[in-house]
């Protein structure tokens, strides 16, 4: 049973790792690039959540272009988001690469629907009309240069393989033996031919769409449109390098990281200095998440008793932090080091449960605002 080990291992971390900020780190992260075992393929893919909780937890200091790579490929969220198996358009079935992560990857992962100023503030034009940052357009090219991957290690001379990926087998032992490999690995593209959706009709290889793809448009931008007849490796990278130097991506990530860290209303200033410190470590690095992560926790706005006594500093802690830091305070452990925590996602639990959001969209929007005081005040 995976939630045997993942729901434990995970708690396990939490109550007794001593890397408490890269665990933190990690939940954060778990919260804006949002799978969920919610989701009962998920739910029951042998040590695929715990893979994707890896992913993140190893990437929490490392480049955010490897941390984009790495959640891309993870079959985890290509169930999630159903990129896994998104095959080239099939004109007898009508049917078009699937845009599910082309749209989420954007949206909520990297750059948010907006333009946004280095400081997260949103750039408008006429009649304070926010500049869109891609168009529906964008989100086919995207589907269409991601098209065509599945499973790591699959037998692609088997056309029906891509339908029926050899993953499971009744014997508990030999079913993990499949499953972990191919829930952990990165995927691969599938480069011969393969059966079509119904079932009915083998379909010339590779799954990929070999087209002429349009991709995010801004001054600077590399890859934005690419060619016909690239393979499905060479689209992905270029896509990825295409998302990862947008200029939202420093201030996207840098206000939703010091609302999970710090304090869920930061100035534009403090947003601005994380955000340059995305741009550039000060070594000419961009995306080095250990000097974002860094600068959110030292920055004057983080430290300074002046803006903590303010009446609109801080957040409300969330109940799994909440609960693990009571637990740690006074050295709690289960005794048979064995945290059998299933889920704490009922009301009458905690309301929240790590890798269980309700959806891709997390527990809460982060721009959500409470009705009340907060609201007359926006923030």
């Amino acid at each position: 049973n995976p939630w045997a080990v993942t729901m434990p291992s995970l708690w396990k971390q939490y109550f007794e790792g001593d890397d408490q900020l890269r665990q933190r780190v990690g939940y954060a992260l778990s919260q804006i690039f949002v799978v969920s075992m919610n989701n009962n393929t998920v739910g029951d893919a042998p040590c695929g959540a715990a893979g994707y909780l890896d992913i993140l937890n190893r990437d929490a200091f490392g480049n955010a272009k490897t941390l984009l790579r790495d959640i891309t490929l993870n079959p985890v969220m290509g169930e999630y988001l159903s990129m896994k198996e998104s095959a080239k358009s099939d004109p007898v079935l009508q049917t078009q690469p699937d845009e599910n992560y082309a749209r989420e990857v954007m949206q909520l992962f990297s750059i948010g629907t907006v333009m946004l100023n280095i400081d997260g503030s949103v750039q408008v034009g006429a009649g304070g009309i926010p500049f869109p940052t891609y168009n529906e357009d964008t989100v086919k090219g995207f589907a269409q240069a991601i098209s065509g991957w599945s499973y790591a290690g699959q037998d692609q001379t088997k056309p029906w393989v891509w339908l029926y990926p050899d993953i499971w087998d009744p014997d508990d032992a030999i079913r993990t033996a499949k499953a972990c490999p191919a829930w952990t690995s990165p995927m691969e593209p599938w480069l011969t031919n393969f059966s079509s959706a119904d079932g009915t009709r083998t379909l010339a290889g590779p799954a990929h769409d070999m087209g002429t793809k349009q991709l995010l448009v801004y001054a600077g931008a590399p890859y934005s449109t690419l060619p016909a007849n690239q393979s499905p490796a060479t689209d992905l990278d270029n896509v990825i390098e295409n998302i990862f130097n947008h200029p939202n991506v420093g201030p996207f990530l840098a206000r939703q990281l010091i609302q999970r860290l710090v304090t869920s209303n930061p100035s534009p200033q403090y947003i601005q200095r994380v955000a340059l410190k995305f741009n550039d470590n000060g070594s000419g690095v961009r995306g080095d998440m250990k000097a974002v992560i860094s600068a959110i926790l030292l920055d004057n706005e983080a430290r300074s008793l002046t803006f903590a006594a303010q009446p609109s500093y801080g957040k409300l802690t969330e109940p799994v932090v909440r609960f693990v830091q009571m637990h740690r305070a006074f050295n709690a452990k289960r005794g048979n080091g064995y945290y059998n925590f299933w889920d704490f996602g009922a009301p009458s639990a905690l309301n929240q449960s790590p890798v269980h959001a309700p959806s891709v969209f997390n527990f809460y929007h982060p721009d959500f605002i409470p009705a009340g005081p907060l609201q007359t005040t926006n923030l």
